[in-house]
């Protein structure tokens, strides 16, 4: 049986995305151990792990979610969250290079909103041709679902969120707009698949909005 660690280096040799779901604390914390990190102060309930390479070196690049429970009573741990780390490996050591996280309040009326990372449309793509690698993750939450695009230094995102049962807004960040062309389109062909997919309903005429580059699209739902 393969150890976590010699799962990871297989994976990195083929330069492909690893997966790992579900992953123990003892399993989590040898990864840790292996490459020199300190543990991040996060109680979380599945990890997923991927790794890819490009002009710049090795990545192994972190999705983390954890689920509050159903205390309704305590607030704080009703809390769902994400974490996002990428970490470049430099002399058998990881290098956090970006991070971010999210989160999902608790409706107190039928419990905890889950965050989900939607693995299908997570990407590990050189989106421009300039071989560098472009992640894009999407996850749901608490009735909106969020793209994040990592490019250079930028985090650039777009949420799609019902509000209520009568508003539904697609606010886009004005950091896309200045992205290449190729790149918007990119992100785009994305979100159409999506809607062909049934995963995402964004408003209507969404894409002549966003061709007007439009930052806050707006649908009532009747």
């Amino acid at each position: 049986m393969f150890t976590f660690s010699s799962i990871l280096k297989i994976c990195l040799d083929k330069k492909t995305p690893c997966h790992q779901n579900n992953l123990t604390r003892e399993q989590y914390n040898s990864l840790i151990k292996e490459y020199g990190q300190i543990q991040f102060q996060i109680d979380f309930q599945n990890i997923i792990i991927y790794n890819f390479s490009d002009n710049k070196g090795d990545f192994i690049f972190e999705c983390i979610s954890e689920k509050g429970p159903y205390l309704l009573e305590n607030k704080d741990s009703a809390i769902s969250r994400i974490q996002i780390l990428n970490y470049r490996i430099v002399d058998h050591k990881l290098i956090e290079m970006l991070s971010f996280s999210d989160k999902a309040l608790p409706d107190f009326v039928v419990g905890v909103r889950n965050i989900l990372f939607l693995e299908d449309y997570i990407s590990f793509c050189d989106l421009n041709d300039d071989s560098i690698v472009d992640p894009i993750i999407v996850y749901y939450a608490q009735s909106s679902m969020t793209i994040v695009l990592f490019y250079g230094d930028d985090k650039i995102i777009i949420e799609n969120s019902f509000i209520g049962y009568h508003e539904q807004t697609l606010n886009i960040s004005s950091k896309f707009y200045n992205l290449p062309f190729k790149v918007q389109e990119k992100v785009k062909a994305l979100m159409i698949r999506m809607e062909s997919d049934s995963i995402g309903h964004f408003p209507e005429k969404w894409q002549n909005k966003m061709n007007a580059k439009k930052l806050l699209i707006k649908k009532s739902v009747h």
